[in-house]
């Protein structure tokens, strides 16, 4: 709800279960629901959290990046009837190479992909091992279920 140019945002913290990408989708679905009632018109949500941030080796595994994706677009459909956004962490693969995206949603769609641009590298961080940076990354696009959708770190959606 927007009241007087002023929107209601939530922050939202699911129950992850490393590798676990059905539970920590309905998590996901479930506090997108309670946002929603509450009214929030977009709700965001930590980086990784379908897989779960802490997943190491696990990353270079197709099935949990497979199972992440899946993820991504049943929680797109259990939301579609919703009047928010919400904002998903997931690992994205594009042209061989990994990347710690958020995924918009908005009403069942997926709408764009935004690629994290600063990965640490240092002291308990070392995404390096994993994840390519998207600092040269601009106006990409990906297919996804035969639709055409937006991958870039510099993602504006307009309303039509």
């Amino acid at each position: 709800m927007m009241t007087e140019g002023i929107v209601r945002v939530a922050a939202a913290t699911p129950e992850i279960v490393v590798g676990d990408c059905r539970h920590n989708g309905n998590e996901i679905i479930r506090l997108m629901k309670e946002a929603d009632m509450a009214g929030c018109l977009l709700t965001v949500f930590p980086e990784l959290s379908v897989t779960g941030y802490t997943c190491g080796d696990l990353f270079n595994q197709k099935l949990l990046l497979d199972s992440a994706f899946d993820e991504l677009k049943h929680i797109a459909e259990e939301t579609a009837e919703l009047s928010m956004a919400a904002c998903v962490g997931l690992p994205v693969t594009v042209n061989g190479k990994l990347y710690n995206c958020g995924a918009f949603l908005y009403k069942g769609q997926i709408l764009g992909i935004v690629p994290k641009v600063n990965i640490p590298n240092y002291t308990e961080f070392y995404e390096g091992r994993y994840f390519a940076s998207s600092v040269n990354r601009v106006d990409d696009q990906i297919v996804i279920d035969g639709k055409t959708v937006p991958f870039t770190p510099n993602l504006l959606i307009e309303d039509t």
